[in-house]
């Protein structure tokens, strides 16, 4: 317990002693104490020092009573104790009144006390209570250097706050915007992102915060270098304000932490740029040792699998509106590989042209599976931003690698296959290698045997559909998309089922093909290939 007018009253080992002036003001802190055996000490005196008199320098002067209660007020004492039963057999009025009148505490002390007695309880709760302190101060600054010295994070710096304290804590800049918070059981708070017409408190400060549904009482402590300040939630047992000195020696060690993330912000951005060069120009001859080099020194883990995402503009878009859909899709990044069971960590690299995403996985997650994963996190991206997201933006997923040799070609690869596919499917916003095996295949051919191998599948159906204004291409496409249902065919064509077997039939006829075998099929379906990209 803090030494206050109130400890001394009712929980040190003095009995009887009691206030009669000012009660609501018990929680004065005591500092010292001073003994008024002239009247000449008052000058003397400092603020919360506590002051006792036996009352024989005032003795039947009124006047001179009133005088000394309004001195000892003007000096900001924490209280006035004098003896009873020794000149006074009870404080005098005069004085209680003027002490209610200015605000200062008056305190009847029993006669069988001596001063001694009571400046040795006090003095002896004051070591108590800065060794205490100390101790305290120690553990709580011990607790902090770990995350500070071993790569942890700011909210493990808050978490032993919180932790020391028993209460929630807010890490808010100076504009009033929420960088981090911890919350104790038993204190949770639902803060704003942001609090509206912010001014930073002076350390020490209590001040209202609006959460979601009243205004708490926060004590404020400052961070040095200008990154904002603390705000401890104050709970109804207890105020921090006997902390502030503790909590100062914190936040300048948070302080600290956040100067080191701003100066590894800064040397991982470098470090990005670097990696960025390695996706985006041809590093020709480049050895393996330094494509590793540019990894470590960009934290980039290559000894992970790893799949390449990377979104790319369909028009114009400026440098915020990049750095924008960077962040979101940064953010949207870490919350997948935080509720996904597997060990995914991603790493995200951009520049005026292009966001560069790698989906990074254990050696033992298999290629199919590591592609699904990244067109899940893109698609969550798309989900979240909406169809203007997709008008702007389209996405192109290359092949799952290990080896360091292949990395420094992953970008162009999903570059190149989103060119060749937006061609295809103009509509599509994610295009990922294995789906179009077959039309990097195709790609790969010369024009004149593409266009053999359209000759020789369904160049037939579409000089037919322009001869007969039908659309039996068309329905064959939608049926191998269907996956040879015939029945969901006819409903993404609007057409009635037995139209739909009807020109299956007559499909066959034309083609001369069986549809049960799989070698006709897959020719087929080359053949509807190479028409959309001639088309």
């Amino acid at each position: 317990m803090s030494t206050t007018l109130r400890w001394l009253i009712e929980g040190s080992s003095l009995e009887n002693l009691r206030c009669v002036a000012c009660s609501d003001q018990l929680d004065t802190p005591i500092t010292n104490v001073n003994v008024l055996d002239n009247l000449d000490v008052v000058k003397w005196i400092k603020p919360n020092e506590l002051v006792l008199s036996s009352g024989y320098l005032f003795l039947e002067d009124e006047q001179l009573q009133r005088q000394l209660i309004r001195d000892l007020r003007q000096v900001n004492c924490a209280a006035l104790g004098v003896k009873s039963r020794r000149f006074f057999q009870t404080i005098p009025e005069a004085m209680i009144q003027e002490a209610s009148k200015v605000g200062l505490p008056l305190i009847e002390l029993p006669f069988f006390y001596s001063f001694s007695d009571i400046s040795r309880t006090v003095y002896g709760h004051l070591f108590n209570q800065n060794t205490y302190r100390t101790r305290r101060e120690q553990k709580l600054l011990l607790a902090m250097t770990g995350p500070l010295f071993a790569g942890g994070s700011v909210r493990d710096m808050l978490s032993c706050i919180a932790q020391q304290y028993r209460t929630s804590v807010l890490l808010v800049n100076r504009k009033g915007v929420l960088l981090e918070m911890f919350h104790f059981p038993g204190a949770e708070l639902d803060p704003p992102d942001r609090f509206q017409h912010f001014s930073m408190p002076d350390a020490g400060d209590v001040v209202p915060l609006p959460m979601a549904e009243r205004k708490q009482l926060f004590l404020c402590v400052p961070l040095q270098g200008g990154y904002g300040s603390l705000f401890l939630l104050e709970t109804p047992s207890r105020s921090l304000r006997g902390e502030l000195m503790v909590l100062q020696h914190a936040a300048a060690l948070l302080s600290l932490k956040l100067e080191q993330r701003r100066f590894q912000r800064i040397s991982s951005e470098q470090g990005r740029s670097s990696f960025m060069n390695l996706l985006t120009t041809d590093t020709g001859e480049m050895t393996e040792e330094e494509i590793l080099h540019i990894c470590e020194s960009s934290r980039f883990d290559c000894q992970r699998k790893r799949i390449c995402g990377a979104l790319f503009p369909r028009g114009k878009m400026n440098r915020m509106e990049m750095e924008s859909a960077a962040e979101k899709l940064r953010k949207c990044a870490r919350d997948f590989c935080q509720r996904t069971e597997l060990d995914l960590t991603f790493f995200l690299c951009r520049d005026e042209r292009q966001i560069c995403l790698f989906l990074l996985g254990k050696p033992s997650v298999s290629n199919p599976e590591l592609t699904r994963l990244v067109r899940e996190l893109l698609g969550d991206f798309w989900e979240q931003e909406g169809e203007e997201a997709a008008k702007q933006l389209v996405a192109g997923v290359g092949r799952c690698q290990q080896e360091i040799s292949a990395l420094p070609g992953s970008l162009e690869e999903c570059r190149k296959l989103t060119q060749l596919m937006s061609r295809v499917f103009s509509e599509r916003s994610i295009f990922t290698a294995p789906e179009i095996t077959a039309y990097r295949l195709l790609e790969q051919l010369p024009p004149e045997e593409l266009r053999q191998i359209y000759l020789d599948t369904v160049a037939v159906l579409a000089q037919f559909d322009r001869a007969n204004h039908s659309e039996l291409l068309q329905t064959l496409t939608a049926f191998f998309a269907c996956q040879f249902n015939a029945v969901q065919a006819a409903k993404e064509l609007y057409i009635h089922r037995n139209t739909m077997l009807h020109r299956l039939e007559k499909i066959k006829e034309i083609l001369h093909c069986d549809m049960t075998d799989m070698d006709q099929v897959m020719s087929l379906y080359l053949g509807l290939c190479i028409f959309k990209m001639l088309n």
